[in-house]
């Protein structure tokens, strides 16, 4: 692997100029920003918030739980538009693959919270689930979500290991790889132990989902505006 010259350099420094003109990319920032909602629990329903998990946010024995409904699907509406977009203009540099994985976090994402827990919060539980086809479906469409998004994480940072002059941006994906890592063994530690972190494992989760689903679209972005300008 070679050491990059100033033409890498300011190759780099045209395409973080790029990326900061790119319409997609913050519109994946405020796809990011819709799907990381868990703050307004604190304000508009804080025993939730501090005790229970996210998705009884949309839950409709809970007050605005359309707001979270609909911001956990205008999440997925404003990344099939970014999807459709990026597979339009597809460059050819970046597996198509990658872009089809956050494409079905988006859609997932929106299928579950389409799909919301409709348990009573008095039960102690939801009862058998082969009778409860909502929860079923929550639970798959919110499990398969984050799959697709870890898939398209893995393979992006895969594409920029890949890349010589792309080091520093392999070394974010890195990041964010070991920032999934350490919440598997948080999450495992939790199970294994009984004691689980509270809300803040899971808000630490939602928050790095929403740094990789930028990550992931503005790599992408950037190999397009690099094709478009040679």
């Amino acid at each position: 692997m070679g050491t990059p010259g100033i033409s890498d350099y300011f190759d780099r420094f045209k395409s973080l100029r790029d990326l900061l003109h790119s319409p997609l990319v913050w519109l994946s920032v405020v796809a990011a920003f819709l799907y990381s909602s868990w703050p307004w629990a604190f304000i508009l329903d804080p025993s939730v918030g501090r005790h229970s998990l996210a998705s009884e946010l949309e839950a409709p024995h809970h007050p605005y739980n359309w707001l979270f409904i609909a911001m956990d699907v205008l999440t997925g509406v404003v990344l099939l538009g970014i999807g459709w977009w990026q597979l339009r203009k597809h460059s050819g540099e970046v597996p198509r693959i990658l872009i089809w994985s956050y494409l079905s976090f988006g859609f997932l994402v929106a299928v579950a919270a389409l799909t919301p827990l409709v348990c009573d919060p008095t039960a102690q539980n939801c009862g058998p689930l082969i009778h409860n086809y909502r929860i079923l479906i929550h639970g798959i469409a919110s499990v398969a979500s984050v799959i697709f998004l870890l898939a398209a994480l893995v393979g992006v940072t895969h594409q920029a290991h890949k890349k010589s002059t792309r080091r520093h941006t392999a070394a974010i994906f890195s990041v964010l790889l070991l920032g999934w890592l350490l919440f598997g063994i948080g999450s495992a530690y939790g199970i294994l132990s009984h004691s689980p972190f509270g809300n803040s494992l899971q808000y630490f989760f939602i928050t790095l989902c929403s740094f990789s689903l930028v990550a992931v679209v503005a790599y992408i972005e950037s190999h397009r505006l690099l094709a478009k300008r040679a």
